[in-house]
C-alpha cells in the first residue's frame, strides 16, 4: 500500500514538486512530503541496492515524469545556487546537442 500511496502522489504532484522529490531520492533521502515511504528505508544503506529496491518504484516514475534537463536545472538552482543563466549557459556548452531541440524543458512548469 505504501508503494500506492507515493505513487499516486507522484502523479498528482506539480512540476516543481516532482523534482524536489526526484532530487531528493537522487541523494538517498525519503521526502518528508511523499507518502508511503517503504518500511526500513531510513536503516537501509544507502550505497547498498537494498536502499534502491526500496525507493525503486517511486524512482522509476519519477524518471519518467522528470526530464533529465529538469533534473540537472533544479540541482543547479537550488543545490549550487546558480542562475538560470549560468544553467543554461553551462547546459548549452555540456548538452550542445540538446540545444537544437529544446522542446521546452527549460522553463516548463
Amino acid at each position: 500500500m505504501a508503494t500506492q500511496d507515493a505513487l499516486k502522489a507522484i502523479h498528482e504532484a506539480d512540476a516543481a514538486t516532482r523534482e524536489r522529490w526526484r532530487h531528493a531520492l537522487n541523494t538517498w533521502r525519503w521526502p518528508g512530503d511523499l507518502p508511503g515511504k517503504p518500511d526500513g528505508f531510513d536503516e537501509a544503506p544507502s550505497i547498498a541496492r537494498s536502499k534502491y529496491q526500496l525507493m525503486q518504484p517511486a524512482w522509476n516514475l519519477l524518471g519518467r515524469l522528470v526530464p533529465h534537463k529538469r533534473q540537472l536545472r533544479y540541482h543547479w538552482l537550488n543545490e549550487l545556487g546558480k542562475t538560470e543563466e549560468e544553467f543554461e549557459a553551462w547546459y548549452a556548452e555540456e548538452h550542445p546537442e540538446s540545444t537544437v531541440f529544446d522542446f521546452g524543458e527549460s522553463h516548463a512548469a
